[in-house]
This record gives C-alpha cells, structure tokens and sequence, in this order.
C-alpha cells in the first residue's frame, strides 16, 4: 500500500486531509512541522509527501530541497495559497513533482495522488528488477568462474587471479608461490572405474586439498587431473611444506588404485616462487 505523509501546520486542516485520503486507501501519517516530517522520513520513508508550503520553522520548499537529497527521495506534492505562476516554477526547482492550490480541491487531489501513486509503483517495480538482475548478473560472474565438478575456480578465475597476484607481488614488493598438483595415474582410473568414479575421487581430492589449504590460499581446476594452488605471501619453501601436508592428506583418503605403486590414489607437486618472474 502506497505510504502518504502529509506536512501541515493547521491542526484541523492537517487531520482533516488525513481522513479523506485515508478513505481513499492509502497508508498515512501526519506531521505538524517540517523539522519533524523530516525525522518521520528518515525513520520509515514515506512513497509521496503532501506538504504545505508556508509553515513555522523549515517551509515547505526547505522540505522539498531536503527530501530531494535524500537517499530515498519521495514523490513531493506542495500545498499552497500563495498564487503566481513564478510560485509553481520555485517550487518544482526546491523538487517539488506537483502543486496544488488551497483551499484544496479534493476531486484534483484525488487525481494528483494516482498519478503519483502509478509513478512510485512503477519506480518501485522497477527498482526491484534492477535489483534482480543486479543479483543475477553477480551469480553469472560467479558460476562462470567456478570449475562446475570440482567447485575449484576454473581457467578464466586462475588467469585473473594471476594477473592480481602478480601486480601485488611487483607493486607491494610481496611473495607468492604456485603449487601444481597432478594426480597420479589418472586415467587408470577412469579406465578401470570408469568416468564417474573418476569424478568422484576428483571431487574427494580437490575437497581434501582445500581442506589443507589456508584460508587465504585458493584453489583452481587447471586441467582434467591437474589442480593448482594459488598461496599469497609465501616463500617457495614454505609452499613446498604446505604441499606435502597436501600430499599426506590425499594420501590418507586411500582411494583404491592399483596402477599406483602404493595401491591408493596419490599426487604430485611441483611449486614455483613469483620472482622477476615465476621461478621453479
């Protein structure tokens, strides 16, 4: 339901508006001064104001230039018995959308606020589908950096990732290394097992992997049986003992294999240190 905040000072005039527009099914609220409407507003913002231009304290076009700025700004009606066309012309420059005359004219009113009331809910279903697509367009992003298997980051997120490691590295005069992990006899499996559960030992692996990973380091599917690891601010020689805590714990998930020469599926590390550039 569409929320109205009229702004008058006149007591009677100010409850008076309230009931009629309530009648027509709209949500509304009062406030009996500008400074007060303004709190109203940021508190619970309304979807159209009616306000009076002349009042005690900020006026009615004070109201305007503040609710224009503001971070939900409404639709804004101005009441006022003051005539001349320069009026109008001020008041729709402190951001005023309407203007009405006193005394009011009710059946205008009436038209003035669906107008309003169409415009704010289109705005707002508006707002909602940028919303949506602003939330959907993010997922993509996502998902198409994520390797669909395995939930590693895939090529494309592996290059980027690179590129931002390197320019840190070389800006910040920072360390990282790169560990590759290629399981051993790969496609023995898939031979064997076949193709699904060679998927799964991939995903019991790749799970198993960043599991023994640090929280900062990131994980990405470089190949069908290759994984790399991406480990900011280590030396090669600490990534290499990260890397056999890696290699102890794929060990110890013990997927059976017996083209390996242990009888379990194993891997193989190799590590590299960003230099002038990377350097085994």
């Amino acid at each position: 339901m569409i929320e109205i905040l009229i702004v008058e000072d006149e007591p009677g005039a100010r409850t008076g508006l309230a009931r009629l527009i309530e009648g027509l099914d709209y949500r509304v609220r009062t406030a009996a001064d500008g400074e007060t409407a303004l709190r109203m507003h940021r508190e619970k913002a309304a979807d159209i104001v009616l306000t009076d231009w002349c009042m005690p304290g900020l006026s009615g076009l004070d109201v305007c230039a503040a609710l224009k700025n503001a971070p939900a700004a409404p639709y804004v009606i101005m009441m006022t018995a003051l005539d001349g066309g320069s009026r109008l012309t001020e008041a729709l420059r402190a951001g005023a959308d309407e203007f009405v005359r006193k005394p009011i004219d009710f059946d205008e009113l009436e038209a003035r606020l669906l107008v309003a009331s169409r415009l704010v809910t289109a705005l707002l279903k508006l707002s909602d589908q940028n919303a949506r697509l602003l939330r959907n367009s993010e997922r993509f992003f996502v998902e198409a950096r994520v390797d669909p298997l395995t939930g590693a980051g895939n090529r494309a997120a592996f290059s980027e990732a690179m590129a931002r490691t390197a320019s840190e590295v070389t800006r910040y005069a920072r360390r990282a290394s790169l560990a590759i992990c290629d399981i051993d006899f790969f496609k023995q499996l898939n031979d064997r097992y076949g193709h699904v559960a060679g998927d799964v030992a991939l995903q019991r692996v790749t799970a198993a992997i960043r599991g023994a990973l640090r929280g900062s380091d990131t994980l990405f599917r470089y190949g069908g049986d290759e994984l790399v690891a991406l480990l900011p601010e280590q030396s090669l020689a600490d990534a290499l003992v990260a890397m056999e805590r890696v290699r102890a714990v794929v060990n110890a998930l013990a997927i059976p294999l017996p083209a390996s020469p242990t009888g379990h599926l194993t891997i193989s590390v190799g590590g590299a240190e960003y230099g002038d550039d990377w350097v085994a």
